[in-house]
């Protein structure tokens, strides 16, 4: 992870206004490419500084793969090779706040959300 200053630059974008749930064109957030980087070892602090601003496990693609699906692929990985990362697994592990698990059983039912305020109906619709 780069430093600027003695912080994470993530840490100073940041603090700037970046939004950690920004997507790409598939959907994907910043979470997302983290844990598709298959080439490099997973960054748990970049992933960290990322949730601490408010960044989403759950949040869903385009594609609906989730952040802690990526993880959990990546770990299965790491086990075929003979490898363990304990830090990726205490993320995976982590509990998800009561709102988001809310946000996925709403979309796996697919309840109606039109009667929802606009910031909760995208929300929902990241989860």
């Amino acid at each position: 992870m780069v430093d600027f200053r003695g912080k994470p630059l993530i840490t100073h974008k940041l603090e700037l206004g970046a939004d950690p749930n920004a997507t790409d064109e598939d959907g994907n957030t910043a979470l997302h490419l983290l844990a598709k980087n298959q080439w490099t070892h997973f960054d748990t602090n970049a992933a960290r500084i990322l949730m601490d601003f408010g960044g989403h496990l759950d949040h869903a693609n385009k594609f609906g793969t989730t952040v802690i699906e990526r993880l959990k692929y990546r770990m299965r990985c790491l086990i075929r090779q003979g490898s363990f990362d304990a830090s990726l697994q205490a993320l995976i592990n982590r509990v998800l706040p009561l709102s988001c698990c809310s946000a996925r059983v709403i979309r796996q039912n697919q309840i109606d959300i039109r009667a929802l305020p606009s910031s909760l109906q995208e929300f929902v619709r990241r989860h």
